[in-house]
């Protein structure tokens, strides 16, 4: 059982690749579908969507290993009590940034230089019916349930693709889009229920407390916002302080270089659960850690390369000639990514085995990026050069953290064996 990480993450990178196939497919048909200023409003929607969905992806970690923790333990009790409470505070939670959302419509429509408040309206309804997914896919991580996490990953982006298509077909454009987007997080969300629910059967444990989970999850939130900011805002910046067109070719170039960062998320799936159980267990992590940074530095960096030697052909082949002028930023853009899929690996393994202090690094990385675009906006280049010094600075120092544990635990353990000796 070694080598379960690499084959649990073999299973989880052929279904993801498979989800990312068609998750391309979709940007290419659309970007072909759609035309330019509409393109660039669609995935400005969708950035605006992950930066507003952290509060419910940051449940995603906290479940899988509190429930990976508990699985490992054999108390499907008590993992089904926070299963419930979880469904229960998430609902209104959802409810209550569905009000906000749609209150606040109209400005958020101002600042992204929309014609109507109605596709942000619509996007917030997106992001409740979308609860589900985050923490089903918590739960079924921390009950190692990988067969039906790879049928999510290549569902979601399947449906997504039929439906939207089909919807944008027949006329109703971005509209169309978010209407697909939404049916597609009804029905994913239903089908991965389906395993949920019988582990519910089992019946759960009344004595469940929350006891700290506030602080358990402060960290993983603080570093899931962070992240979000990381590797989002971008989009969100460019459409603020660039024309419609501008947008929209950054954001053909967005989908094609973020590609680099997202590579290692069959990793990082199937590499949470494993150091939250082993945790549990007291047993060695840092195996584990190496073997997901050794994958993914040959999955990103191998990505990098080929976007960088040939960006214009891998542009055209994508979007087409009306996109062609995005192809001199894309392999910068790819160079960007690189040290964000490396801190990726390091925030969920330091999510999953319990860590703090790796959540201020991220914050504070995240702010100043926000600072620096604030400040070098001049071109589109100018705000990729301050997202790959960030991550650069961010990675470093989330190594350096690490390398300052693993030395104070050797020290701690020679302790051990020093008095043991006495």
């Amino acid at each position: 059982m070694k080598d379960n990480l690499i084959k649990t993450s073999t299973l989880i990178f052929l279904s993801v690749l498979t989800g990312n196939v068609f998750s391309y497919f979709f940007q290419v048909t659309m970007g072909r579908m759609l035309g330019v200023q509409t393109f660039g409003e669609m995935n400005a929607l969708f950035s605006v969507m992950a930066i507003f969905g952290v509060p419910f992806a940051s449940i995603t970690n906290f479940l899988a290993k509190k429930i990976s923790h508990y699985h490992a333990l054999e108390l499907s009790g008590r993992a089904n009590a926070l299963i419930l409470k979880s469904y229960k505070n998430l609902f209104l939670a959802g409810a209550a940034m569905l009000l906000a959302g749609i209150l606040f419509s109209g400005y958020i429509s101002e600042c992204l230089k929309f014609d109507s408040a109605i596709p942000v309206a619509m996007l917030f309804l997106i992001g409740f019916v979308s609860i589900m997914s985050p923490v089903n896919t918590g739960i079924l991580q921390g009950l190692h349930k990988f067969g039906m996490l790879s049928f999510m990953a290549v569902g979601a982006s399947v449906f997504r693709y039929v439906l939207c298509t089909v919807f944008v077909i027949i006329g109703l454009q971005l509209y169309g889009v978010l209407a697909g987007t939404l049916l597609t997080a009804l029905l994913i969300g239903y089908i991965s229920f389906i395993p949920i629910g019988r582990h519910l059967k089992k019946g759960h444990d009344a004595s469940e407390k929350a006891g700290d989970a506030q602080s358990d999850i402060f960290p993983i939130f603080a570093a899931n916002v962070s992240f979000a900011i990381l590797s989002q805002s971008d989009v969100i910046f460019v459409k603020y302080f660039f024309t419609p067109h501008e947008a929209g070719l950054y954001s053909s170039a967005a989908i094609i270089g973020k590609a680099v960062m997202y590579l290692p998320g069959a990793i990082v799936i199937s590499l949470f659960p494993m150091v939250a159980s082993n945790k549990a267990r007291e047993e060695g992590t840092l195996h584990l850690l190496l073997k997901a940074l050794a994958a993914t530095l040959l999955l990103s960096g191998g990505g990098a390369a080929v976007l960088y030697l040939f960006p214009g052909p891998v542009v055209s082949v994508f979007f087409g000639d009306k996109f062609a002028p995005a192809a001199h930023i894309v392999g910068f853009f790819a160079i960007a990514m690189m040290p964000l899929a490396v801190i990726i690996v390091l925030m969920n393994y330091n999510m999953a085995k319990g860590g703090r202090y790796f959540s201020y690094i991220m914050l504070a990385g995240s702010i100043l990026q926000i600072m620096g675009v604030l400040y070098f906006h001049s071109s589109v280049t100018d705000i990729l050069k301050v997202i790959l010094y960030v991550g650069l600075l961010c990675m470093v120092m989330l190594f350096s953290l690490l390398a300052a544990e693993y030395y104070k635990s050797k020290m701690q353990n020679l302790g051990l064996c020093a008095t043991s000796g006495k």
